[in-house]
């Protein structure tokens, strides 16, 4: 596996956005934050290269459509993990283009091994 990719994370609460970054980090990851849905938008277009966005749709700033429909003209540079309730995320809305791991006990553990799956396909 490649250590060290470029990973943004995006959710709407600040106490998850720190504990995944600290996770990622841990895990000998780059971690950028978005805290809202202007910032991921900026973070993806970014010259810096992304590799995995971690993205809670149900952001302040955009609804969840506007967000993931611009998300989706980008992913095919970057591997999409949508980390959300159940109720907060459509998964018919991005069919085959993002991975779904649901908020939860072991979301945590879920992320790290869709990071790593991602990781080894690049």
């Amino acid at each position: 596996m490649r250590k060290g990719i470029t990973i943004v994370v995006s959710d709407r609460n600040p106490n998850v956005r720190e504990l995944l970054k600290r996770e990622m980090i841990e895990e000998g990851h780059r971690v950028r934050i978005a805290r809202n849905a202007k910032e991921v938008l900026r973070c993806i277009s970014h010259n810096e290269p992304v590799d995995i966005l971690i993205l809670d749709p149900n952001l302040p700033d955009a609804s969840e459509v506007n967000i993931l429909e611009k998300i989706n003209r980008l992913t095919s540079s970057f591997t999409l993990i949508v980390h959300a309730f159940p109720y907060d995320f459509n998964q018919d809305d991005m069919a085959g283009k993002a991975f779904y791991v649901e908020k939860g006990e072991d979301s945590i553990e879920q992320l790290k091994k869709m990071i790593k799956l991602a990781s080894n396909e690049k």
